[in-house]
């Protein structure tokens, strides 16, 4: 019994620890966060804890019920258990007060999220399992009348600050040459007025952070069109901060994202999710991606574009857009890494098979020893 559950262990090991390369997608929509940790992309709508060691779902029916999944040890730590008895300390249990996405600190394990113009951040601190408030609110820096504020992209910056672009105030788009910083550390709001070649207004981009201090703000809408320019980045490694647009290779033409998620790999940053903006006036009501895209930032003077994984649907290249090329020594190396791994499965597998053979032959052996002796 013992053995079978060891060849058992062994085959979802292996399973488990394959990588897929080139890989196929069904399924794509908004509402998506990534993770990355190690070499492994998680996708979820939830709360990242610090260093991205857990994941907190949260689930609200009725009462707040809360799980949790270590994705370092790859196994749920903590189901369905009450937000009251999990928490030791809570100041604010309505997680469904905010509209927005959290962002986390990996170096604190504390995540954030607005709740409003009037209400400030909610803090979760994922460390020491705390729900506060923040002290301070964005209301003076506002018209008296502001209240809501969605739809933007957000990022944290080494100092602990965090960065509020574009977006919607109510139903009003806000401004890229204004970006409405946070202080987590002293609790304090700001407004920076930018300089450069400012992107326009925008809501369902993404923003990720590059080593070097930039911000590459990516796709989104504006006035139910496609956002213009499709990429952007924001040098925040100067005062005031500066906007530029780069040059593209191979850009993706008439197929725009909204409400994609985007995060940085190396010298990649890869989107997927989301949706087609461009075949639709409304998000909603646009057709789903279903591709993951890299964009190559390793040389600062030209971006360049490929696909990284395709939609299983092999879904045609939109007419009046410039095709995307798979990298072919990728496609070529995943080819014949899968062979390998499928090599190692089977080979894996018959000597399993042939230890469990023997392990039964003796096991027969001294059953029959003993009834002779008996």
């Amino acid at each position: 019994m013992q053995l079978s559950k060891l060849i058992i262990s062994i085959a979802l090991g292996i399973v488990n620890n394959i990588i897929f390369a080139n890989c196929v997608i069904n399924f794509g929509g908004i509402g998506y966060n990534s993770f990355l940790v190690e070499n492994k992309l998680y996708y979820s709508s939830e709360i990242s804890g610090k260093d991205n060691d857990k994941i907190f779902f949260f689930n609200i029916v009725g009462n707040t019920y809360i799980s949790v999944f270590d994705t370092k040890l790859n196994k749920w730590e903590t189901l369905d258990q009450d937000a009251k008895i999990f928490l030791k300390s809570v100041q604010n249990l309505n997680f469904m007060d905010s509209l927005n996405e959290w962002i986390t600190d990996r170096k604190l394990g504390k995540s954030y999220t607005i709740l409003s113009i009037f209400e400030g951040m909610l803090i979760f601190d994922t460390v020491n399992l705390e729900l506060t408030r923040s002290a301070s609110n964005p209301k003076n820096l506002f018209n008296q009348f502001s209240t809501t504020y969605t739809d933007f992209a957000q990022i944290m910056l080494p100092n602990s600050q965090i960065l509020f672009i574009g977006g919607k105030i109510d139903e009003k788009s806000q401004p890229m040459n204004d970006i409405l910083i946070y202080n987590t550390i002293t609790d304090t709001w700001q407004i920076m007025n930018t300089i450069g070649e400012t992107p326009g207004e925008r809501t369902k981009h993404t923003a990720v952070l590059i080593t070097d201090g930039r911000v590459i703000v990516f796709g989104g809408i504006s006035n139910s069109l496609p956002a213009s320019p499709e990429i952007s980045t924001l040098d925040t490694s100067k005062t005031p901060y500066e906007w530029s647009t780069p040059t593209i290779e191979n850009p993706f033409g008439s197929l725009t994202l909204g409400g994609q998620a985007s995060i940085m790999v190396k010298d990649f940053m890869i989107s997927a999710f989301g949706n087609n903006v461009s075949e639709s006036s409304e998000i909603l009501t646009a057709s789903e991606n279903k591709n993951i895209y890299k964009l190559d930032i390793s040389n600062p003077q030209k971006y360049k574009w490929s696909l990284f994984a395709k939609d299983i649907d092999d879904t045609p290249t939109p007419i009046g857009s410039t095709p995307i090329p798979t990298n072919t020594s990728d496609s070529s190396f995943a080819s014949k890494l899968r062979l390998i791994i499928i090599i190692i499965v089977i080979i894996v597998v018959i000597i399993c098979a042939t230890i469990f053979v023997f392990y039964k032959r003796k096991q027969r052996r001294v059953k029959n020893t003993n009834n002779r002796n008996i």
